[in-house]
Protein backbone atom coordinates (compact mmCIF):
# COMPACT_ATOMS: atom_id res chain seq x y z
CA UNK A 1 0.00 0.00 0.00
CA UNK A 2 1.10 3.47 -0.78
CA UNK A 3 1.43 5.35 2.29
CA UNK A 4 0.95 9.37 1.81
CA UNK A 5 4.59 9.90 0.70
CA UNK A 6 4.43 7.20 -2.02
CA UNK A 7 1.42 8.75 -3.63
CA UNK A 8 4.23 11.76 -4.14
CA UNK A 9 6.44 8.90 -6.25
CA UNK A 10 3.31 7.66 -8.10
CA UNK A 11 2.44 10.79 -9.94
CA UNK A 12 3.82 11.11 -13.12
CA UNK A 13 3.08 14.68 -14.30
CA UNK A 14 4.90 17.70 -12.81
CA UNK A 15 1.70 19.54 -12.56
CA UNK A 16 0.49 16.84 -10.27
CA UNK A 17 3.01 17.22 -8.30
CA UNK A 18 2.76 20.49 -8.12
CA UNK A 19 -0.25 19.99 -6.40
CA UNK A 20 0.27 17.40 -4.33
CA UNK A 21 3.35 19.76 -2.95
CA UNK A 22 0.86 22.31 -2.30
CA UNK A 23 -1.48 19.68 -0.81
CA UNK A 24 1.78 18.18 1.64
CA UNK A 25 3.21 21.49 2.31
CA UNK A 26 -0.42 22.69 4.31
CA UNK A 27 -1.01 19.45 6.18
CA UNK A 28 -0.09 18.27 9.47
CA UNK A 29 -0.13 14.64 9.38
CA UNK A 30 3.58 13.84 8.12
CA UNK A 31 6.79 15.95 9.44
CA UNK A 32 8.64 14.49 6.40
CA UNK A 33 6.18 15.38 3.84
CA UNK A 34 5.25 18.65 4.91
CA UNK A 35 9.18 19.49 4.55
CA UNK A 36 10.02 17.73 1.60
CA UNK A 37 6.87 19.67 -0.28
CA UNK A 38 8.51 22.78 1.38
CA UNK A 39 12.00 22.12 0.20
CA UNK A 40 10.68 21.82 -3.06
CA UNK A 41 8.56 24.57 -3.37
CA UNK A 42 11.81 26.61 -2.13
CA UNK A 43 13.94 24.85 -5.22
CA UNK A 44 10.90 26.05 -7.43
CA UNK A 45 11.50 29.63 -6.17
CA UNK A 46 15.13 29.34 -6.55
CA UNK A 47 15.04 28.44 -10.28
CA UNK A 48 12.78 31.00 -10.79
CA UNK A 49 15.19 34.18 -8.98
CA UNK A 50 18.25 32.64 -10.83
CA UNK A 51 16.10 32.62 -14.23
CA UNK A 52 15.12 36.07 -13.57
CA UNK A 53 18.39 37.20 -12.86
CA UNK A 54 20.11 35.37 -15.67
CA UNK A 55 17.30 37.09 -18.19
CA UNK A 56 18.19 40.66 -16.94
CA UNK A 57 21.42 40.24 -17.17
CA UNK A 58 21.39 38.85 -20.34
CA UNK A 59 19.27 41.59 -21.79
CA UNK A 60 21.29 43.90 -20.25
CA UNK A 61 24.76 42.87 -22.06
CA UNK A 62 22.84 42.34 -25.07
CA UNK A 63 21.73 46.07 -24.90
CA UNK A 64 25.19 47.00 -24.00
CA UNK A 65 26.69 45.11 -27.20
CA UNK A 66 24.51 46.88 -29.13
CA UNK A 67 25.59 50.71 -28.50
Amino acid sequence: PLGVCGVWHSVQHSAGRRILAIIFSLSDDNLNCRNFARAYWCGMLLVFVIAVVLTVAGISLTSAANR
